[in-house]
């Protein structure tokens, strides 16, 4: 187990002394940690001495292990080459970094396409020692292919604050000494010659118990704007919970897309393994929704459902399956 330690820096306009984020308090590989999912709530306030109690939250079903690998372990690795950190988590929807003693630089990640943007201009999302409640700001830009007959240019910024520490609460147990880091990023990215444009804000709170690398509780708010249009929010909390059972896509399993590639129609099969509301989508390559294929309540059990991409243009779409306790999606290839 590594050693968690802290640097002591003793903060002007007061008499006490404020710890310091640093490279031992982030996870590593071969690090993970198992969530389970909670209901949404708001992630408190920041500052010294902070009581965060959030023992009482509901929760749903849905169990996930998040884990830092090897790159090369990773099916996408090698197109992050001088990558020595991945974080996987149970969405699969990774990063990868160069991690040194006082640095953690993204070099790249999954976009909001869902496809491998490598950046030219990477971000030094972590720089150690991070002192409390200073900024660490950093650009980031890279290109990824949109599937049709040209690429998508991200560019944007990631912004990293130790903001807050104190005790935390969780429906798991209670944390006598956190510190929590928000994580903030902007990006715009544009394709189409300029024909299509996604906005992406994301706010991620995360905090950190001693001797635990992986954050004990996390709340992660995101939006999604495409052409000024309606936007689309995703907000999710989720807890240590090192008893609970992992699962590895939610309520579906046993997901297939076929033909995949395809020059017709498709069909979609899966395993439900409860009872629940499920709606079944098809977006663009920058989601912006084109079809919705299924909106209901299904059983329990095996289901097939057709794919109907009639009228669709060739090129890459992104099929989502959303319920109470998951949210999948996989690339569907019209040829």
């Amino acid at each position: 187990m590594r050693n968690t330690f802290t640097l002591i820096a003793f903060v002007l306009l007061g008499l006490g002394v404020q710890a310091q984020l640093v490279r031992a308090d982030f996870p590593d590989v071969g690090d993970s940690q198992v969530y389970r999912r909670g209901d949404s709530i708001a992630p408190g306030p920041a500052g010294n001495g902070q009581t965060w109690n959030f023992g009482s939250i509901g929760h749903t079903s849905q169990v996930a292990t998040n884990q830092y690998i090897l790159p090369a372990s990773h099916a996408q690795g090698s197109g992050f080459p001088g990558a020595n950190l991945c974080y996987k988590p149970f969405n699969d929807d990774y990063k990868f970094y160069v991690g040194s003693a006082d640095t953690m630089k993204l070099i790249g990640e999954k976009s909001v396409a869902n496809t491998r943007v490598t950046y030219s201009n990477p971000a030094n999302l972590y720089v150690f020692p991070q002192a409390f409640g200073v900024a660490n700001m950093d650009s980031v830009e890279g290109v990824y292919p949109d599937g049709f007959v040209s690429s998508v240019t991200r560019k944007g910024w990631y912004q990293t604050v130790f903001d807050g520490d104190g005790q935390l609460t969780t429906p798991y147990m209670t944390y006598p000494s956190v510190k929590r880091v928000e994580i903030s990023a902007q990006f715009s990215d544009s394709s189409w010659l300029g024909g299509a444009i996604g906005e992406l804000s994301i706010l991620r709170h995360e905090w950190y118990a001693p001797g635990e690398t992986m954050p004990v509780f996390v709340v992660h708010n995101q939006m999604f704007v495409l052409n000024g249009g309606n936007p689309s929010i995703t907000y999710e909390v989720w807890y240590a919970d090192p008893n609970a059972v992992a699962t590895t896509e939610g309520v579906f399993s046993n997901l297939d897309i076929f033909p995949n590639p395809s020059n017709g129609n498709s069909a979609l099969s899966y395993r439900l393994d409860a009872t629940d509301q499920v709606e079944i989508t098809i977006s663009s390559i920058l989601g912006e929704r084109v079809r919705t294929v299924l909106s209901g309540e299904q059983l329990a059990g095996n289901h097939q459902i057709d794919l109907v991409t009639e009228g669709l243009a060739k090129g890459i779409y992104l099929v989502n399956l959303r319920s109470s306790q998951g949210n999948v999606t996989r690339k569907l290839v019209l040829n």
